[in-house]
C-alpha cells in the first residue's frame, strides 16, 4: 500500500519530486488532512497577504501625515460628493412652537440659600449610609405664611429627594 501511495503521488507530481519517501508522502497527506479539518473551524493554512496598491487605502494609522495624504488624493471625489449632498433638505414633521410651563409650587417662595450637595440616608437594617441623590439644596421661605422649607432636587432629573418644613 505504501508503494501505491508513492506511485500515485509520483505520477501526479513533477519529476523533481518523484524521489519522495513513503514517510514524506504520509507526512504531506497528514498535514493536508489537518489543514482541511481545522479550516472548518476558522483555522488551517495561513493565507498569503495580498500585496496591492490598496494597502494605502486600508492604512488605519491616525497620523496627521497619513490623513493629509489620503485627503489630497481624494480631494476631487470629495468635491463631487459634497455637491450631491448639499441639495438635501427635510421639513420637520412636528413644529415645536408651544412652550410648556412647568409648575413646581415654588413660585410663591423666595430662595434664601442654595448649595450643591449629596444626600445620604441611614439604613438601620444594614447599618450603613446609602446615597439618595446629588443636586441643589435650597432653603425656600414662603412669602405669605413665613414658613421655611428645605428642598433638594436631583441633578438632571429634577426629582425631589428631600422636602422638609420648618417654623423659622
Amino acid at each position: 500500500m505504501a508503494e501505491e501511495i508513492k506511485n500515485t503521488e509520483s505520477s501526479a507530481a513533477a519529476p523533481a519530486e518523484e524521489k519522495k519517501t513513503v514517510t514524506e508522502a504520509a507526512a504531506e497527506t497528514a498535514t493536508a488532512a489537518k489543514e482541511n479539518v481545522f479550516s472548518m473551524f476558522g483555522g488551517g493554512a495561513k493565507k498569503e497577504a495580498k500585496k496591492d496598491d490598496d494597502a494605502e487605502e486600508n492604512d488605519r494609522s491616525g497620523s496627521a501625515k497619513a490623513q493629509k495624504e489620503k485627503a489630497a488624493e481624494g480631494a476631487e471625489d470629495d468635491d463631487k460628493a459634497e455637491e450631491e449632498e448639499a441639495d438635501v433638505h427635510f421639513e420637520p414633521v412636528v413644529h415645536l412652537t408651544e412652550k410648556v410651563d412647568t409648575k413646581t409650587n415654588e413660585e410663591a417662595e423666595e430662595q434664601t440659600f442654595k448649595m450643591r450637595a449629596k444626600l445620604f440616608k441611614f439604613d438601620s437594617e444594614s447599618r450603613e449610609w446609602k446615597e439618595r441623590g446629588t443636586g441643589d439644596v435650597r432653603l425656600l421661605k414662603h412669602k405669605e405664611n413665613g414658613k421655611t422649607r428645605l428642598v433638594m432636587r436631583r441633578y438632571k432629573t429634577l426629582k425631589v429627594c428631600a422636602n422638609h418644613y420648618s417654623k423659622l
